[in-house]
């Protein structure tokens, strides 16, 4: 799972590989480009998101938009490539290779199965009779990463319903009205008590926190 949000700066980096790498399948290349258009409503102008928002450096560690959930799979997959890559290189199992072009590109599964012959460094010991050379790198080892995955749709649900915080004995006693703890829409803190927690109020009535301490959050 990604711990952090995939910025502009981010699919840039895997949309300028896949370019420089799939020379002969411009067609990957294509396929991986966001669709900026998402950007566009018939109630507003928001043009210059749609052709600025992708590529400008403002915008570098802003999260990326307009990818579909195949999109974000695939990169998913080029990223985990892309990581056990640097790990094998940084440990000085293999040499990175700079000329890798269309299929002749590192894969992690490939490399698992043997399928992709690298620029090898140095190998692993082995205790098989006969590989006196040693052996390649597996999965056992412990060196590389598993596959970075999307959630899936029990862990999005679970996500969403704010349920963390709010179990007992690893049993879910009741969801959260708020995003934080609690059931109240004001600060208990004893630095902030009183305060608003958010940019709303339950029901009718103004927006200011407790009296002689203004704390107005009407948009």
């Amino acid at each position: 799972l990604f711990v952090t949000e995939v910025t502009n700066k981010d699919y840039r980096e895997y949309l300028f590989w896949l370019k420089r790498v799939y020379v002969s399948y411009p067609n990957v290349y294509k396929k991986a480009l966001p669709d900026t258009l998402v950007w566009r409503s018939p109630l507003g102008y928001n043009e210059p998101y749609v052709n600025n928002y992708l590529r400008h450096p403002a915008y570098n560690d802003f999260p990326v938009v307009g990818v579909s959930w195949v999109q974000a799979n695939d990169y998913a997959l080029w990223r985990t490539d892309r990581v056990n890559e640097m790990i094998l290189v940084k440990a000085g199992y293999i040499n990175l290779d700079l000329q890798q072009v269309d299929a002749e590109n590192f894969n992690t599964d490939a490399y698992l199965l043997g399928m992709y012959e690298a620029s090898v460094r140095k190998n692993k010991p082995s205790l098989k009779p006969g590989e006196e050379e040693g052996r390649r790198i597996t999965f056992e080892d412990g060196l590389l990463l598993p596959k970075y995955r999307l959630p899936t749709e029990a862990e999005w649900e679970f996500a969403a319903s704010g349920l963390i915080g709010n179990t007992y004995d690893e049993r879910v006693v009741e969801r959260k009205i708020y995003p934080w703890n609690g059931h109240n829409i004001r600060n208990s803190s004893s630095k902030h008590r009183g305060k608003m927690m958010a940019n709303f109020v339950r029901g009718r009535g103004d927006y200011m926190g407790v009296a002689g301490n203004l704390n107005d959050h009407e948009p």
